[in-house]
């Protein structure tokens, strides 16, 4: 009987140490339930995660600018205790109810909480700032933080990428239990300093967006040497804190109007006067306007219906002569008009940077040209199907500036890194469309437009000087009763020595009663003074 107990003894004894030493090696250091159960012992909660930063030319942030006071908190006495002194009841009561059923949790507070062990808390940057700049530019994100337009949709893996977090580990017992003390903080929001660098010039941007009063419609502040936006605004404009109340409110906050099509009206002029410039006719070219001219079976009308009388191409600019125009363009003809056009951009989509476009443009195919004598005289002064954006007038009006050379419009300098370091974007050459000779004739007509002689000397400063060319398009729908029509204004300032190209888009002018040559008039005064103040700097 002992000798069995005794075998029993030691049978037991080995299958003991044979646990012990499973038991040991499942604990060591490189065993991966080892490293299962290690990380089981701490609980960390994502507090903040910030897209890389969106900045203007002058690395000044756009996004990421204001911050608020988020922290983690875990279910113990002394967090839970602070809670109730330090909040309201309805603040603290949802808090509470979450921390009651044992896990750490995240929260946003709106000043700083007394040091508690428990409540670890941050300064967070907010992606958006109440009352930000150029919320079309930038655009917004979804729920999901995933770029829905603007730059944050053209950049949305580069901003992803560079992003940074906030995070707090609290130790867990075995039960899962938090331990009062032992949090671990950690922050990557240096990282998070990287991102892209726009074209803007914040203080342009805020100036334009100032001054850009009408109700629906957009405004373009473009260098006139480089094709760089330095200000693009869009009314109604939006709060991307509150996008609930854009998707709701009237007028379709959310459209960037700067990149969207409409009719362009006799701004259109320009190109006709291009194509016949480079055709060799003179600016002395003599039409007599009766008040109409009839091509086909149309009559196109003069918006002086008693008609300018004879003049040359020059004063027909000045005038914004429709019959003129229209003859202009029949002894141009199809071909030569049609291929300006082109040149010029407007029969496609200009891109704003990689990934993302304007709308494209829309030119009348050659074939209807030829085929219907109507529409090339429809063409000539920019009715008929033609459509295009305000930054393909920015474009145009470049080219006049810019000795014939024409250049896509731009609104990125390129990404930058967290020390700041730029590595610029690619940016195609510009292309030359037609002559200086063109583009200097070009310039003497959109001056005489502002004069007294002009068809806009409203548009005209006060202070500085301006140059440019008004149109009035028709867009053959109603509302109220009365016909949508587009008002343009599109030039360039100081007159002589042209820095800014500057284009207004007055959205159904007649309905709204609001025009776009005050407008015109009031950036180009503002742009004299900000060059006053930054020579006085």
């Amino acid at each position: 009987m002992v000798k069995k107990s005794a075998v029993i003894g030691l049978v037991l004894t080995f299958f003991l140490s044979v646990c012990l030493l499973r038991v040991s090696y499942l604990m060591s250091e490189g065993d991966p339930l080892s490293e299962a159960s290690t990380g089981q012992s701490t609980k960390t909660l994502q507090v903040s995660f910030v897209r890389g930063t969106v900045y203007d030319r002058n690395g000044l942030p756009l996004t990421n600018v204001d911050s608020e006071i988020r922290a983690g908190i875990a279910p113990t006495g002394d967090a839970m205790r602070t809670l109730r002194e330090q909040l309201s009841t309805e603040q603290r009561t949802p808090l509470l109810e979450r921390l009651r059923e044992g896990n750490p949790i995240v929260a946003r507070f709106d000043r700083w909480l007394p040091p508690t062990a428990g409540i670890v808390q941050f300064s967070t940057p907010l992606r958006y700032a109440a009352d930000g700049l150029a919320p079309h530019v930038i655009g917004y994100v979804d729920g999901d933080g995933n770029g829905v337009s603007g730059i944050e949709y053209a950049f949305e893996e580069w901003l992803e990428s560079c992003g940074g977090e906030q995070s707090v580990s609290f130790r867990v017992n075995g039960l899962g239990r938090v331990w009062e003390t032992d949090a671990e903080r950690r922050s990557s929001l240096e990282n998070a300093s990287a991102g892209v660098m726009l074209t803007l010039e914040s203080d342009l941007q805020r100036l334009v967006e100032k001054n850009a009063t009408m109700t629906r419609g957009a405004a373009i502040v473009a260098d006139t040497s480089t094709g760089e936006i330095l200000a693009m605004v869009s009314r109604p404009d939006y709060e991307p804190t509150d996008l609930a109340a854009a998707l709701s409110a009237e007028g379709s906050p959310l459209l960037n109007r700067a990149i969207t099509d409409y009719n362009l009206g006799s701004v259109f002029k320009i190109v006709t006067a291009a194509a016949a410039l480079e055709m060799g006719i003179p600016t002395t070219r003599t039409y007599e306007c009766v008040g109409a001219v009839e091509v086909g079976d149309t009559l196109h009308h003069c918006h002086h219906r008693l008609g300018h009388g004879l003049q040359t191409m020059e004063e027909a600019f000045a005038n914004s002569c429709n019959p003129y125009f229209v003859q202009l363009a029949q002894e141009v003809g199809a071909a030569r008009l049609h291929a300006m056009a082109i040149s010029l951009g407007l029969s496609r989509a200009l891109p704003l940077c990689d990934g993302w476009n304007t709308a494209r443009a829309v030119l009348p195919s050659l074939s209807t040209l030829f085929a219907e004598p109507s529409e090339l005289a429809n063409l000539a002064f920019g009715q008929g199907q033609l459509l295009a954006t305000p930054l393909h007038l920015t474009a145009l009006v470049g080219a006049v500036t810019g000795n014939g050379r024409w250049r896509s419009p731009t609104v990125v300098c390129g990404t930058v890194d967290r020390f700041g370091k730029l590595t610029a974007a690619d940016r195609p050459s510009p292309t030359q469309v037609f002559s200086a000779s063109t583009a200097a004739a070009l310039r003497r007509m959109m001056q005489r437009v502002l004069t007294d002689d002009g068809t806009s000397p409203d548009a005209a400063p006060l202070w500085g000087t301006a140059a440019g060319k008004s149109g009035t398009a028709e867009t053959g729908w109603y509302e109220d009763g009365e016909q949508v029509v587009q008002s343009w204004m599109v030039g360039y300032c100081p007159a002589d020595a042209p820095r800014y190209t500057v284009v207004v888009l007055v959205e159904n002018s007649i309905v709204s009663g609001e025009r776009s040559a005050p407008i015109f008039r009031t950036l180009c005064e503002e742009l004299y003074f900000y060059d006053l103040q930054k020579e006085k700097r």
